[in-house]
């Protein structure tokens, strides 16, 4: 019978012996790589560290200026108006069906206005449904003209809030 390794040993504890001297070029090579990486790594953290604090600080300095209202919504980087919106959530009820009509010529800062509109609308309005226009009970309408069979419940700079007539 053979006898168990000392304890001391790594052949006792199931790990392979790694030492230095054991190891052939490849694997010298690639420990030193590791190394090399580790050490560039944490010097990297070191150096970069005081800008990311300095970044994170003045991120957090401009989010406490805004006031509840501008943080609680996105829509300003969307290029949205919260006026819009917010008006919307007051007049439209929970239990309502919406839909989202953004005008052809209407001016905005980015082509994502327009594709993310009736998506973001349709969160920020939760628990209001948003259905397909002729389906909807309000419709928004975002620089476009009002569509036959509605009338003006509020109007903003930016876009109408429309009550189809029963």
């Amino acid at each position: 019978m053979n006898a168990p390794p000392p304890p001391s040993s790594g052949a006792a504890r199931g790990l392979a012996p790694a030492r230095w001297r054991d190891l052939d070029t490849r694997g010298r090579a690639a420990v030193a790589g590791a190394l090399a990486l580790l050490v560039a790594a944490a010097g990297l953290a070191i150096v970069r560290w005081p800008a990311a604090l300095g970044d994170l600080h003045e991120l957090t300095a401009a989010n406490r200026a805004l006031s509840p209202t501008d943080r609680d919504i996105g829509a300003r980087y969307l290029d949205i108006s919260p006026e819009f919106l917010f008006a919307a959530r007051a007049t439209i009820p929970e239990d309502a069906t919406f839909s989202v009509v953004v005008g052809e010529d209407v001016e905005v800062a980015t082509p994502q206005t327009i594709t993310a509109m009736p998506s973001y609308t349709a969160y920020f309005l939760l628990p209001r449904r948003l259905v397909d226009e002729p389906e909807a009970e309000w419709v928004l309408c975002y620089g476009c003209e009002p569509p036959a069979g509605t009338e003006v419940v509020w109007e903003g700079t930016d876009g109408r809030i429309l009550r189809r007539g029963s």
